[in-house]
């Protein structure tokens, strides 16, 4: 019995004397690693330099860096008066990628700013940052207090949206009376209906000017701004930014929003498609989505915009929209390839490039290009349009899903979430003010660019492309870059017969007016809404020269081969009719089948004479088309490109003709 008792306490002594000694080198091992950490700790403490700068719904927290970050958070606390009201959230975080995608050349990623949206307007909060390294959660910095701004103009004049703290959407019918009410109590606002929609809702177009809103004829000889918002109804962010920016411009004595509207009148549309807006429908009572329809004009909502940009003569068009996710904003330009180079050129790299993501870097706001496919039809898209007028168009984007960016706006991930729509909102208005201060700061510059755009188009010099797009400086994170497989010389233009000038487009309506059809104007009516230039050449028959300011946009509504490589789905939005495309370069004038023997010349904007003798159409009678050859000779002969004995010539062979 003893000898086991001893046994078990020497057991004892031995397990005692080897826990001591595992104990000490546990002790030496944390010691050594709690040494090595020490310059990570270090590396970690509290974000200096921390301001918060406030704006219009949103607040720009900046900081400096903390050496050795992945990340940083962002929290914000309600305060009353000095004190917290509740508890701190973590409202935002900044990531190194924070434009979700390659940024263009020049834009770095390294801003320390984060723009807050989501609070009370008007209410006092405070905010803090830490750093966060290797998923190790720094030192919160010392707190920053500061009350946010008020909403901008008369109590009286806010919309739904605001009213409700930014958690619901302005009704159609608040957006009316609110739009009408600040048109009746400023000097400053026209408001004018300029169409109405099937369900008989109305296209509003507010004019904008001080110290008074300048006369429809006026515009057009001065600077101006046109803004189109919510053109697909379930993208309800630009509406709510408009009608703000809205009646800002109309109550604001700011010296920056006065000067603005002393040198430019903005035309604000605050909402493009009512009907779809009303139920939060992308497309209007038609089924179709609108921002494909700027080319071919078939619907009451795109046809009485066509008329308004052509009349007013914009030298910038902005289009307000919203997609599923990505960052804060994808901005983008007009890149059709047959647009003017240096046009293109000042959008892409001037203006959004340099401006937009210039500015939006120090907003705090994270940012990517946005860019279009050819088989999604994006020609005849709003913003690249404008660029088809000679005017600059910018596109703007913003995500309807929380990004990881944004935890405090609901599920990150999540689609349409009350607590995003304050950021969607005041993202927008941020850039109309940006756009409109670039407009005011730049207008010399654009105009001169304009100019060149315009005067290349009517020289008809240059290629003429039915596809493709400019590469953007940039790998695009989601679309792809389309080439050109149609590049043709330059050509006189296209002719129509006049059964094609009176063709109207059709279908059956969608909602509430189920079945019934939809009938659009005629191919006269809208080639004029736009503006293009027109020649009655006889009996119903016109031609449509490419030698005009709108060259860009006729082979998308007249070319007879728009159905191209790059386009493998079809050509639904695109094509009014398929013309007769004037691009005949015989050695000779050849009259229906006779040949006259004179050279077929060709004039200094690309029309050869065969172009312009119609002998492809069908007739009424044949003296009526001697008497149009007879017409397209006389002019040949003042124009120094045929002689006299030439003329007769023509004239011989068109009589011969069966024509």
């Amino acid at each position: 019995m003893s000898t086991m008792i001893t046994r078990r306490v020497r057991f004892r002594g031995d397990a005692t004397r080897l826990w001591i000694a595992v104990a000490l080198v546990f002790a030496l091992a944390f010691a050594l690693l709690a040494a090595s950490v020490r310059p990570a700790v270090a590396e970690q403490a509290a974000p200096t330099g921390v301001s918060v700068e406030q704006g219009q719904g949103f607040a720009t927290v900046s900081w400096d860096v903390v050496e050795g970050a992945t990340e940083y958070q962002i929290e914000r606390t309600p305060l009353d008066g000095d004190e917290p009201a509740g508890p701190g959230e973590v409202v935002g975080v900044w990531f190194p990628n924070r434009h979700l995608g390659p940024p263009p050349e020049g834009n770095p990623t390294g801003d320390l700013t984060f723009a807050d949206s989501g609070f009370v307007l008007g209410d006092r909060y405070q905010w803090r940052v830490r750093a966060v390294m290797d998923d190790t959660e720094g030192e919160w910095s010392e707190p920053v207090a500061g009350g946010t701004q008020e909403p901008v103009g008369p109590e009286e004049f806010r919309t739904g949206f605001e009213l409700s703290d930014g958690q619901e959407w302005t009704t159609h019918e608040d957006e009316v009376e609110v739009v009408e009410a600040i048109a009746a109590a400023s000097d400053r606002v026209r408001l004018d209906t300029i169409g109405e929609t099937y369900e008989g809702r109305p296209m509003q177009l507010a004019t904008v000017g001080f110290p008074e809103a300048p006369d429809a004829d006026q515009i057009a000889d001065s600077p101006s701004v046109f803004i189109m918002c919510t053109i697909h109804g379930a993208e309800r962010s630009g509406r709510e930014a408009c009608m703000i920016l809205l009646r800002e411009l109309a109550f604001s004595d700011d010296e920056r929003v006065t000067d603005i509207l002393s040198q430019a009148t903005v035309l604000i549309n605050p909402t493009a498609n009512p009907d779809g807006q009303s139920i939060a429908r992308r497309t209007n009572t038609a089924g179709q989505d609108l921002n494909r329809d700027s080319l071919l004009l078939r619907h009451p909502e795109t046809f009485p915009l066509a008329e308004a940009i052509r009349d007013y003569e914009p030298e910038l068009i902005v289009d307000a929209h919203e997609k599923g996710g990505g960052p804060d904003t994808d901005p983008s330009w007009p890149r059709s390839q047959i647009i003017n180079e240096e046009l293109v050129s000042l959008a892409q790299n001037d203006l959004v490039i340099g401006r937009l993501f210039g500015d939006g870097n120090q907003a705090g706001w994270s940012m990517r290009p946005y860019t279009g496919w050819a088989n999604n039809n994006w020609e005849a898209w709003h913003h690249n349009m404008a660029g088809m007028k000679n005017a600059l168009g910018t596109l703007l984007e913003t995500a309807r899903a929380t990004p990881a960016s944004r935890p405090a706006e609901g599920n990150v991930g999540g689609f349409d979430q009350p607590g995003s729509q304050p950021r969607r909102v005041y993202t927008h208005l941020w850039s109309l003010h940006t756009l409109l201060d670039y407009h005011h700061e730049n207008l010399s510059t654009i105009e001169d660019v304009l100019a060149v755009s315009e005067a290349a188009n009517t020289a008809n010099q240059g290629p003429v492309y039915v596809d493709g797009a400019y590469a953007p400086p940039y790998d695009p994170p989601f679309s792809r870059v389309e080439p050109f497989t149609v590049e043709l010389d330059p050509f006189c233009g296209y002719r129509l017969s006049g059964e094609q000038y009176q063709v109207r487009d059709s279908g059956t309506l969608i909602g509430p007016l189920a079945g019934q059809e939809w009938t659009s104007a005629t191919v006269e009516d809208r080639l004029a809404a736009h503006g293009v230039e027109v020649e009655d050449v006889g009996a119903g028959i016109v031609q449509v020269p490419l030698a005009q300011p709108l060259r860009p946009l006729l082979p998308y509504v007249l070319d007879p081969e728009l159905d191209t490589a790059v386009r493998p789905i079809g050509t639904p939005n695109l094509g009014m009719v398929d013309a007769v495309r004037l691009d005949d370069r015989r050695a000779t004038v050849v009259v229906g089948d006779v040949d006259s023997g004179v050279p077929n010349r060709v004039d200094d904007v690309n029309c050869s004479i065969n172009d312009l003798i119609a002998d492809e159409q069908a007739w009424p009678a044949h003296g009526r088309f001697l008497m149009h050859v007879d017409g397209v000779v006389r002019e040949l002969v003042a124009d120094g490109l045929i002689d006299r004995r030439e003329a007769a010539a023509i004239r011989r062979a068109a009589a011969e003709s069966d024509v």
